[in-house]
């Protein structure tokens, strides 16, 4: 498989800028894009969103190049913390002091070869251990620098980066094609709403809390291991992803039978998470009774409906939309890369108050869809997991 090195010996690592409030502006001269940790995907990079800043506080090295690897390096989430893409064209830019830049010497490494091992399971579990912080995890200089990979012959990293991109674009096709799925429901719902005069109008839309009840949930502590209460499924924010639940590991709570009785689920709920990262806010899908016997935690606030004029199913897309969320950015409390709404905010919320027949109507076309869309995803999933497992082979010098 050839040597083993350190990232040290084959790239540079480059600090990103601090700047303060006063150092941002706008697209003119004498200001730059630069990009945060938000703008790292899974598909690489998003030159969307960007804040602009004066050109006077980023050096000349903090400029972007083709090939860089951007890392996020401080996030108050662990799950972001070493997301890490890279740069594939040349853009006039640079990047935030949340991020660092792993910048590769060509001469000594395939720039695509190095990528690909910021994509392993192996650099994740690493970056995981690594990352500390009471609020904030951080990444340091070191953790980067001292990471250890094979480095085969230049010919060898060739026909590697090769067979990953084959099976990278595979994957990509299938991620595209679910993005086009959601593509489509949204153009749906704004043209049966939009262009009726149901979104966006005051006259034409309720607030949530007239239609419905909004709790959040039990609260853990100390009284919740008293011997003579009964144990319960119990459903976290991590179980709560944007449209769909994460229930990989659902866990347990003692509680008293009133409580129980309160903070059960209902098939019909809908379910959201107070905050976390702002592109996070509004974070739900509807409750469909997937495990018996669940009750949530007080970091989420469940819905139901209670007016017969009214569809669980669209009220649940329409506060997931881009509708919702950006009613939820304007009114969500926000500190440094942290979000979070009230149950004041959630019960403001304006409902449109689209005819139940246009509601349903919207729920039969999602529905029809629905059959497709988890078909693309069990292909997206098998794609990835063969996209993982040449990867795990890769550096393991096993591929070729």
């Amino acid at each position: 498989m050839g040597d083993i090195i350190k990232i040290s010996e084959v790239a540079q690592q480059i600090r990103g800028v601090s700047y303060s409030p006063s150092d941002v502006g706008d697209q003119r001269n004498g200001f730059v894009p630069i990009l945060r940790a938000t703008n790292i995907t899974a598909s690489g990079i998003d030159l969307n969103d960007l804040v602009w800043i004066s050109e006077k506080v980023v050096s000349d090295q903090q400029y972007l190049k083709k090939d860089d690897i951007i890392v996020a390096a401080s996030s108050g989430s662990k799950s972001v913390i070493g997301k890490a893409a890279r740069l594939d064209t040349d853009w006039h830019g640079s990047f935030g002091a949340f991020c660092k830049v792993i910048r590769p010497n060509g001469n000594l490494i395939d720039p695509k070869y190095l990528h690909y091992y910021f994509q392993t399971a192996d650099y994740r579990n690493i970056i995981s251990h690594y990352a500390t912080g009471a609020n904030i995890n951080n990444l340091r200089n070191e953790h980067l620098a001292n990471l250890i990979i094979p480095c085969p012959s230049r010919k060898t990293q060739k026909k590697i980066v090769s067979i990953l991109d084959e099976a990278y674009q595979l994957h990509q096709k299938d991620l595209n094609l679910m993005e086009l799925f959601d593509d489509l429901s949204q153009s749906v719902f704004y043209e049966l709403l939009e262009k009726a005069g149901f979104l966006d109008n005051d006259h034409q839309s309720v607030s949530l809390s007239d239609i419905s009840e909004v709790v959040s949930g039990v609260t853990v502590n100390a009284k919740n291991n008293l011997p003579r209460w009964k144990e319960y499924n119990y459903l976290r924010v991590a179980n709560v992803q944007d449209g769909h639940l994460d229930l990989t590991e659902v866990k347990k709570i003692k509680t008293s039978e009133g409580e129980f009785k309160k903070y059960k689920l209902e098939k019909n709920d809908i379910i959201l998470t107070e905050g976390g990262d702002p592109d996070k806010l509004g974070r739900g899908t509807l409750w469909m009774d997937e495990v018996k016997d669940c009750i949530h935690q007080n970091h989420i606030f469940r819905v139901r409906i209670t007016s017969k004029e009214f569809n669980p199913f669209f009220v649940s897309y329409l506060i997931g939309s881009k509708y919702g969320k950006r009613y939820f950015l304007k009114a969500a409390k926000q500190t440094t890369g942290i979000a979070s709404i009230n149950s004041t905010q959630l019960k403001a919320f304006p409902v449109s108050k689209a005819p139940i027949k246009l509601q349903n109507k919207f729920q039969r076309v999602i529905e029809k869809w629905a059959t497709l869309v988890k078909t693309t995803e069990k292909n997206a999933e098998q794609s990835n997991d063969l996209f993982q497992s040449l990867l795990q082979s890769a550096f393991k010098g096993e591929l070729v």
